[in-house]
């Protein structure tokens, strides 16, 4: 060992070699440099617009509530304390207007239903445990509705848009919201199915548009934020109608959580049996250019015979999993339910494609005669009116009707048909808008008929029988057959009788829209009483029946972490990896650069 000591040679930090030279250590740093600008930066970016666009809603990728809507308002959404007054800051957005460091977190969301006819805005608010507790209807939720403009939002220009929309930020929600909160009361606009119609250019340049009008406009102090202006799902559309309607009829909380049956019986909404978990509600909405169908989900909506279609409708859980999650209070969430849209099957776009149907058969479009009509049964009887140049004079012949009616439903089926199930007994859904509004125009035109002593015994037997708040679905296609055989000058001269609901404006399409229900629930399954229940409804509670305020939920809840995730999940992991890469990169450089220059690097020492 003596010897192998005494003839080693010595080894001086001199005496080896760099293992880079700096050419070669300043050409790699230079290359890993070019790699992490060419090839991660567009990745991170692509990565970004791709899981964007798999995040709720069209176009813009949305963050999560807290990252739209502020932290601190979030916590005023849910009710928790404000633990500071200054104003509010959302990473990357512009201030609108000038905010008061002074003010206090807004516990207001101004949300507006941007529908196919018109967009209508409500405010909501949490209300604080002291206001629950002297409210008469207990409730945790503070609503207010303003007034609603038409035409819908659909049918503005990215130009004109923000005017379209101003007179009720400023009229309506300016006297609804203390000023003190304008500053930071979040502005949310939520567009359905007339949007989900445009191409999506136009639909991208009308939001635009208005954001744009809307922040630059100095008298409109409200918080505006382009991810808060979106197109939502028509599915969503529907799950939030079934969440605010198991809301208002006290089966869920604010909080989402189920109420238990002895909680639901003690509200007044039902009987209680043990204290299990009380049935949910599915809801059926109806607007002008969609259907929405949604209920809840249980172990028999699993089934082995349900098509593939269906089974990727009815979520990610099975309904085992559901179950179980509702037996332990857990919070309800998208999975819970199933929901399905028909896009193009709403009473606006039916009836423009029967218009259509009748005139490419008609002797107008055989003849070229433009003085001779088509007869449309579909039309009061006296109700005449040219649509694209074509004059349409109406039979009121409600029997005709329904077999052009469902003509036209067979021609043109969505394209999601196949996803809803076949059978939906056993569920019990409470039908609102348009289902409604056809019902309760054919109540006010017996009762008319009742009060100027022209009805008949079997009038007043249909009458009394559609008093009830669970009518079947044939009693309607009776009704349709007493109410489109009324003459229109007539039901015109008593209009004020049903402007409850019916306007001017609307009042002749309500022959065609009484007989597409029916024709619709039929399809839908749901036509027989003995295996669907359906409720219709325009209030629950006293409060009217929106999908608004299931989104107002939703949001509190922070809920669209589960639905809308994708979006932000997308901006967040492109920023996050850039960063770490480019991080990396400097790092390393830091690294070899100290190494080289202590112990081991003299002649770069010397070299540099």
């Amino acid at each position: 060992m003596s010897d192998n000591k005494s003839n080693a040679r010595p080894r001086t930090p001199h005496s080896q070699k760099p293992p880079l030279s700096p050419g070669a250590f300043r050409s790699i740093m230079l290359l890993s440099l070019l790699v992490i600008l060419v090839v991660v930066l567009p990745g991170a970016f692509l990565e970004a617009v791709v899981e964007g666009d798999k995040g709720f809603g069209r176009g813009e990728a949305t963050a999560s509530p807290a990252d739209v809507l502020g932290d601190r308002t979030m916590r005023s959404l849910r009710g928790d304390p404000a633990t500071a007054t200054a104003s509010p800051s959302v990473e990357g957005s512009a201030s609108v207007g000038k905010v008061d460091a002074a003010s206090t977190d807004s516990p207001y969301v101004i949300l507006c239903d941007a529908g196919s006819s018109g967009t209508r805005l409500y405010v909501y608010r949490r209300r604080t445990p002291s206001e629950v507790a002297s409210s008469s209807d207990g409730r945790e939720v503070d609503i207010q509705v303003g007034s609603k403009v038409k035409p819908g939002l659909s049918a503005q220009t990215p130009d004109g848009v923000a005017a379209y929309l101003r007179p009720s930020l400023l009229e309506a929600a300016s006297k609804m919201i203390p000023s003190k909160y304008h500053s930071s009361t979040p502005v949310v606009v939520y567009a359905t199915a007339g949007m989900r119609l445009l191409p999506h250019e136009v639909e991208m340049a009308i939001y635009d548009g208005l954001v744009d009008g809307l922040k630059e406009d100095a008298d409109v102090q409200f918080l505006i934020e382009r991810e808060n202006f979106k197109t939502i799902p028509g599915d969503d559309e529907g799950y939030f109608a079934a969440l605010a309607v198991n809301y208002l009829d006290g089966r869920v909380g604010a909080n989402l959580t189920p109420q238990s049956a002895k909680e639901v019986a003690a509200g007044g909404q039902q009987e209680g049996e043990g204290d299990g978990k009380v049935q949910l509600l599915g809801a059926l909405d109806l607007g002008g250019a969609s259907a929405q169908v949604v209920f809840p989900l249980d172990s028999s909506d699993a089934s082995p015979e349900s098509s593939s279609a269906t089974k990727r409708r009815l979520g990610a859980q099975s309904a085992k999993q559901a179950e179980a999650a509702a037996a332990a209070s857990r919070p309800l969430g998208r999975d819970d339910f199933f929901s399905a849209s028909l896009l193009g099957f709403g009473g606006d776009q039916i009836r423009h494609k029967l218009d259509s149907f009748l005139a490419e058969s008609g002797t107008q479009n055989k003849y070229g005669d433009d003085t001779v009509p088509i007869y449309n049964p579909c039309y009061f009887k006296g109700y005449s009116d040219t649509l694209d140049g074509v004059l349409h004079s109406g039979t009121g012949n409600a029997e005709m009707c329904l077999k052009y009616v469902e003509a036209v439903m067979a021609r043109n089926p969505p394209e999601n048909a196949d996803d809803i199930p076949s059978d939906m007994q056993d569920k019990h859904f409470y039908a609102m808008t348009l289902y409604y509004y056809v019902l309760d125009f054919s109540r006010d035109v017996l009762d008319e008929l009742e009060s100027k002593g022209g009805a008949t015994d079997a009038t007043t037997a249909l009458r009394e029988k559609l008093s009830t708040p669970s009518p079947a679905v044939s009693l309607l296609k009776d009704a349709a057959s007493t109410v489109c055989s009324w003459d229109f000058k007539y039901l015109s001269k008593h209009a004020s009788a049903y402007d409850d609901f019916t306007g001017s404006d609307n009042m002749p399409h309500r022959c065609m829209e009484l007989t597409y229900v029916t024709a619709l629930l039929k399809r839908l399954g749901l036509s027989n009483p003995a295996k669907a229940d359906i409720q219709f409804v325009d209030t629950v509670g006293g409060e009217s029946v929106e999908w608004t305020l299931g989104a107002y939920l939703h949001l509190s809840n922070g809920g669209e972490r589960q639905l809308n995730s994708a979006g932000a999940l997308g901006r967040r992991t492109g920023r996050t990896f850039f960063a770490m890469a480019l991080g990396g990169w400097m790092l390393v450089a830091y690294v070899v650069r100290r190494h080289l220059r202590q112990g081991k690097g003299g002649d770069w020492q010397k070299a540099s």
